[in-house]
């Protein structure tokens, strides 16, 4: 059930069934922890059995259990800096609470995840797309390399500036200067 023969094996992708399967595998590993040590697998269905499957612990009837799920491509796009948003920013102060808050955050993170999803799927040549120019990796480069431009440009006028008393003379008296200045302004 869980291991493929042929075409699915090469492509390193699992079906639905397969995937299933390797639910059902979380399900009795978690019932019986001894049968994980007598489970012999390929090493590619091992390690999806940590990114295929996941587990969520639920407290019923005051007692704590976890529920295994298959997770879903699209949740390969969400961020890291989101996924730590979620859950500093989540509104803890009841069950109730949490549950309406994560309903409201969960729309968002899904319309983050789709958008994701297609900017990874406009490519742009070389082998980029615009997912990753646009990824936080890529915005955090440009907004460093933004601010050393800025800092290299303010560095070289410091160094570089002269004072000189001619702009003194060019303007006259300062006076007559904010007068006219304050005069054409009112003009319509």
């Amino acid at each position: 059930l869980i291991m493929s023969s042929g075409a699915e094996e090469n492509d390193g992708e699992m079906s639905d069934i397969q995937t299933e399967g390797l639910v059902l595998l979380q399900m009795f590993c978690d019932y019986n922890p001894a049968l994980r040590s007598e489970i012999t697998l390929p090493k590619r269905i091992m390690s999806a059995m940590g990114t295929s499957v996941q587990s969520v612990e639920v407290v019923w009837d005051g007692k704590l259990q976890r529920r295994f799920f298959p997770v879903s491509e699209i949740s390969e796009h969400i961020a890291e800096a989101t996924r730590q948003r979620l859950v500093s920013e989540i509104d803890r102060t009841s069950q109730d609470a949490k549950l309406q808050d994560f309903l409201v955050w969960a729309h968002d993170v899904y319309a983050e995840c789709e958008h994701q999803e297609w900017l990874s799927s406009v490519e742009i040549g070389y082998n980029l797309t615009l997912a990753s120019v646009f990824s936080r990796t890529s915005q955090e480069a440009v907004t460093w390399l933004s601010f050393f431009c800025a800092l290299s440009i303010n560095v070289v006028l410091l160094v570089t500036y002269r004072h000189t008393d001619e702009w003194i003379d060019e303007l006259g008296n300062r006076e007559e200067f904010a007068a006219e200045y304050v005069n054409s302004a009112r003009k319509p």
